[in-house]
């Protein structure tokens, strides 16, 4: 940068802080005590650059401790000295409020939401301020809101930065962080901070790691708090479970992520038993192992058995391991038979009711939660929906579904294809995303299966429908669709073929919950007589 001219620029900005209307009280306190200063300071020179202007607000700040005058002298020395650099750059008056003096850095507290980093910090590729700006701007780059941003920050990039200059530390260090994360995760754990604080320190973690690998940020989801990881004989064995799964079609996304949870404690307990590999494992040692965890497990054991003895058998059939270990699990378990209720029309009428339509999330929401009652399908299948798969001139939806994999073609009911409609002309953010519905807020995305229970849960919560029945969520619509068909007494094959299920019996549970119908297959009593006696 250009020297700045002393004497002149300071008449410059004197005048044109008079010809403004400031006070004449103000200028003078600029005039002789300011820009008085640093003449004074720089008598010798005509000329002074910016680094000379920091080096004497650097010096005034050591006389100012050392108590050689007052702090009303030292807030405009240097608001002065900062004016004047401000001015000879932009020609402007319009100088922010100064920020607070960090005695630790020596220098003006830094703002990683408020200021820009030095040139000499943007140099250093470890510098910690410098990183948690870049990751500041790569997230506001992205997308995301500043409200998301800013929670980020202050709920996680603004502790890790408090951190490292407690610890005299002007460049990262992942050991410290670290440090910082697991004191954090006990005061979690004692209900000292928030769970959404911890979550944002660990995700600030994650970011500087990541930052300082690659220069950039890939905003992938953190794994579970210190998730155990199989040993390296063991993942191989699983990924290539899944790989092979997700190739040939074999299961649904689903219950391939089921399936993985199931075997992953499979092999940890057979790790606990000291296996690293199969090589040695028996019939025996998978028993040992099933029933350690099944101890545990208060449910689900049904599907954990199938999901290890699936994969025994793939081991086998793809010359993995020599002997055919799933021998040793049994064929099926006994499963504990719980049959979900829906919604009622009424409690449909009232979770709808909750949507605000007059905004473009209430639309998308109030579309989502009807289309599926309306049509009965499933979270997953409607998160997935694109523009491709309504036909509007015949009023149909043809989907392949997310968890059989299989074509379901479906009736568009008009008020349901009005809702989306209305979403879609009037509500959708403007993306060419091919997705129906997106995410709303940060990063525009397609929505998962999870944030459409999400969407089900909270319009439930809001609508006040208090109820015995548990479980009752996004899928109760599916439910209620399902009883209704069985109430206007469609036969059970065309109930299976809307529903999109594969095996007649995945209908059960709706004949199930069909109280009026149960009542009409009910059998008079037969009157109980000894042997002999004519009935």
């Amino acid at each position: 940068m250009q020297p700045i001219p002393l004497q002149e620029t300071i008449q410059q900005i004197l005048m044109r802080m008079k010809q403004t209307g400031t006070k004449e009280k103000r200028l003078n306190d600029l005039r002789w005590t300011g820009f008085g200063s640093i003449a004074r300071y720089f008598k010798e020179q005509s000329y002074v650059t910016y680094e000379q202007l920091e080096m004497f607000i650097q010096e005034q700040r050591k006389s100012f401790e050392r108590r050689e005058f007052s702090e009303w002298k030292w807030k405009v020395v240097r608001r002065s000295a900062e004016l004047l650099k401000h001015f000879a750059q932009s020609q402007n008056l319009d100088l922010k409020n100064l920020v607070p003096w960090d005695e630790k850095a020596h220098g003006p507290y830094q703002s990683i939401w408020a200021n820009n980093p030095t040139q000499k910090q943007l140099e250093d590729p470890q510098n910690i301020f410098a990183l948690c700006w870049q990751i500041k701007e790569l997230l506001l780059q992205s997308g995301y809101k500043e409200k998301s941003v800013k929670h980020y920050i202050f709920e996680g990039l603004l502790h890790v930065l408090r951190c490292h200059k407690d610890n005299g530390l002007t460049h990262y260090s992942e050991e410290l962080t670290k440090k910082l994360v697991n004191q954090k995760r006990l005061e979690f754990e004692q209900k000292v901070i928030s769970r959404q604080i911890f979550q944002n320190i660990r995700k600030a973690q994650s970011f500087l790691e990541e930052i300082t690998a690659t220069g950039t940020l890939s905003f992938y989801k953190l794994s579970n708090w210190e998730q155990r990881n199989p040993n390296k004989e063991f993942a191989k064995n699983l990924n290539n479970f899944i790989n092979d799964s997700l190739k040939e079609y074999r299961f649904s996304l689903g219950t391939i992520k089921t399936t993985a949870s199931a075997v992953r404690n499979f092999l940890f307990a057979l790790e606990d038993l000291g296996f690293r590999s199969f090589a040695k494992v028996t019939e025996r040692d998978i028993g040992q192992a099933i029933t350690k965890v099944c101890e545990r497990r208060h449910s689900a054991n049904s599907a954990f058995i199938f999901g290890v003895k699936t994969f025994l058998i793939y081991l086998y059939e793809n010359s993995y391991i020599k002997q055919d270990l799933s021998k040793a699990i049994p064929e099926r378990i006994i499963q504990k038979k719980r049959y979900r209720q829906g919604f009622t029309a009424e409690e449909i009428r009232k979770i709808l009711s909750v949507c605000d339509r007059k905004t473009g999330l209430g639309k998308r929401n109030y579309a989502i939660m009807l289309l599926a009652a309306q049509t009965g399908l499933r979270g997953c299948d409607i998160a997935n929906l694109k523009r491709e798969n309504i036909n509007w001139r015949m009023q149909k939806i043809q989907i392949i579904q997310q968890k059989t994999n299989k074509p379901l073609t479906l009736p568009l009911p008009t008020e349901a294809g009005n809702a989306i409609a209305d979403y879609l002309l009037n509500g959708r953010p403007q993306s060419n995303l091919p997705y129906l519905f997106l995410c709303h807020t940060g990063i525009i995305h397609s929505l998962d299966g999870r944030s459409i229970s999400a969407i089900g849960a909270k319009a439930l919560s809001k609508s006040g429908i208090m109820s015995d029945i548990p479980r009752r969520g996004f899928h109760s619509f599916r439910r209620s669709f399902g009883t209704r068909l069985l109430q206007n007494e469609i036969p059970l094959d065309m109930l299976q073929q809307l529903l999109g299920h594969t095996n007649t019996d995945s209908v059960k549970p709706y004949l199930s919950v069909d109280e009026s119908g149960l009542k009409k297959c009910a059998l008079d009593m037969i009157p109980n007589k000894k042997a002999g006696e004519q009935i």
